[in-house]
């Protein structure tokens, strides 16, 4: 955008600029022009006097004479009463020319030189392109100022867009001078909030479902199951109870399928990641916080841990764990990254006192943080959970496909 707005400002000024010089550069001609013509008349006045007094005082009037009184653009041709013409100078006589008459007969002709004239055009157009250039240069740093001023808030926006774009939605906006970018910030961060309630209910809604209908289900088989042990069931009503639990494991997976394709629709893809990196970006986030409590942050992971997430929900839950440990906790923050069999964990340490009871978090823990990340680790297949351990240890687990 910047380099477009730059191209626009420079190409308009140099386009007045060149109207400019072309038409200074018109007038510059007429007025050189004009002012040859009167000197060609005024210089071949001044001679036919001149030969007309020195006619009238007896002398001679030749070459030398005029030879005398011409300068190196001026050509001159003496045509007396009686006799020879003159001819005095040499130069090429394509410009003006002005004939007067000789008092006592006769006629002077004076021709000016064009070279001359289209030097002293060149001589009167040349500081106009010298200033016209100049005008130019001043107009491209001007304009690549402007420019810079204009086009900065619109790509930190489109820095902000891409991050509401990924999952970012608490991503902060400026504000702005400029009215058209102020506007548009306030639209995103308006769309940013909306995407965050829509996004979190979609969450909500796949974990609340999960249980709400996975746990009765399951329930149910087991009845059913338990039915068709019982002795008192007769042969055929036990067979319809087995079509029942297949029915019901049709179901079930059903189920599961629905929550699966609804949490890939809300969610983002997941891609191949290094987990180390994933984890170390956001924690660098809390380094200076920590350090303005004359606390550290240790990342203790330095090989890489493959894996296979959807990023933004992992770094949020991340960020909700490195939270609760840097205004909750005591002492330096330790973050490690590693694979655990089946599983991924980060965990997340402080050195004060366990403040949550061990075990799985859930969405109804009414832990406040950590509740929400509980709800986002779920939506994604892991979960949080508290480490049974007299430190504060909080763990991110995630399941390593």
């Amino acid at each position: 955008m910047r380099d477009r707005l730059v191209a626009t400002f420079v190409g308009l000024t140099l386009l007045v600029l060149a109207l400019f010089a072309v038409a200074a550069s018109y007038v510059v001609a007429d007025v050189v022009q004009d002012q040859e013509r009167e000197r060609a008349d005024r210089t071949a006045a001044l001679m036919a006097a001149a030969v007309g007094a020195r006619l009238t005082a007896g002398a001679t009037v030749d070459q030398d004479y005029f030879t005398s009184l011409l300068q190196d653009d001026e050509r001159v041709v003496y045509q007396p009463p009686a006799g020879e013409r003159i001819t005095a100078g040499t130069v090429t006589v394509d410009g003006p020319r002005s004939t007067r008459a000789v008092d006592g007969g006769g006629s002077v002709t004076l021709s000016l030189s064009g070279r001359s004239m289209t030097d002293r055009v060149s001589a009167g157009v040349l500081p106009l392109v010298l200033l016209s250039l100049a005008l130019a240069a001043v107009a491209g740093v001007v304009a690549v100022v402007m420019a810079r001023r204009f086009a900065r808030p619109f790509g930190e926006l489109s820095i902000v867009a891409a991050e509401i774009g990924a999952g970012r939605f608490d991503t902060p906006v400026p504000r702005y001078r400029v009215r058209e970018a102020d506007e548009l910030g306030r639209a995103l961060r308006d769309t940013g909030r909306r995407l965050d309630v829509l996004l979190e209910r979609e969450r909500s809604l796949a974990v609340t479902a999960s249980h709400e209908l996975r746990t009765p289900i399951t329930a149910l088989r087991l009845s059913l199951e338990d039915l068709t042990l019982w002795k008192q069931v007769p042969p055929e009503v036990a067979a319809e109870l087995t079509s029942a639990i297949a029915a019901v494991d049709r179901l079930g997976v059903a189920v599961t399928e629905l929550l699966e394709v609804r949490r890939d629709d809300a969610l983002d893809d997941e891609v191949a990641l290094d987990l180390v990196d994933l984890t170390s970006t956001v924690a660098e986030r809390w380094r200076e916080r920590l350090s303005e409590q004359g606390r550290d942050l240790v990342l203790t992971s330095r090989a890489p841990v493959p894996a296979k997430v959807a990023p933004e929900p992992v770094r949020q839950v991340v960020d909700a764990l490195l939270a609760q440990a840097t205004d909750g906790g005591t002492g330096n923050v330790t973050v490690d990254v590693s694979t655990l069999r089946t599983v991924l964990r980060v965990r997340v340490t402080d050195q004060g006192p366990r403040r949550l009871p061990s075990g799985v978090l859930h969405g109804d823990a009414g832990v406040d943080g950590l509740a929400e990340a509980a709800v986002t680790a779920e939506s994604v297949g892991g979960y949080v959970t508290v480490q049974d351990a007299p430190q504060s240890r909080v763990m991110l687990i995630l399941p390593h496909h």
